[in-house]
């Protein structure tokens, strides 16, 4: 089996999933039209995706948007409430305290990723969870980049110097609450759900 079978074959698992069990007859249709050896499968299995996620966004609009605009705001209740502290904390003397950045990114997720959690509740929140930290995390080198034309490395570890502890602590907290929250929102969810 050629590599580029190999690749179709895991894009089109891919679109499996992204479709859902109802369109699993579509998706299999267009793999198999893609085995054929004269058709190029990479195209078609990249087609399949992109059309099994246009389909799920379409159906899951609201996660979609909330998984979109969830990341953004909580970056900017994040640096308003950052700032504030940082303001109050200079004006008293007092300076940046160590903890402060954790705790306000900490209370500035935590709304966002319940949120998320309670719109799909189960194991799809604690995946939530994950994929809002992912762009939680990218969103702000991201923005860097596109505004003053540094490498993405470069803005990415500037962010890891806000949280005042060592990278990988500042990381790993971040996620734990973006999982926590999605996963206490579905929990939370599902109890009314079963109070009903």
């Amino acid at each position: 089996m050629r590599i580029t079978h190999r690749i179709a074959a895991s894009l089109f698992t891919i679109a499996r999933w992204l479709a859902g069990p109802e369109q699993r007859e579509w998706i299999d249709a267009m793999q198999a039209e893609a085995c054929d050896d004269a058709q190029p499968a990479l195209g078609w299995a990249a087609g399949a995706v992109l059309s099994a996620a246009r389909l799920r966004a379409a159906r899951d609009w609201q996660l979609v948007a909330a998984l979109l605009l969830a990341p953004p705001l909580a970056l900017a209740v994040f640096l308003a409430v950052f700032f504030a502290t940082a303001m109050v904390g200079r004006a008293a003397g007092l300076g940046t305290l160590p903890f402060t950045t954790p705790l306000v990114m900490a209370l500035a997720v935590l709304p966002f990723a319940y949120a998320l959690g309670r719109i799909r509740p189960g194991r799809a929140a604690k995946w939530l969870g994950l994929g809002a930290f992912l762009a939680f995390q990218a969103l702000p080198p991201a923005i860097f980049s596109l505004a003053f034309g540094a490498p993405f490395v470069f803005w990415w570890g500037l962010n890891v110097a806000v949280y005042n502890l060592p990278w990988h602590v500042g990381y790993l907290a971040n996620l734990a609450v973006w999982i926590a929250g999605a996963v206490l929102g579905g929990r939370h969810r599902r109890a009314i759900a079963g109070r009903a």
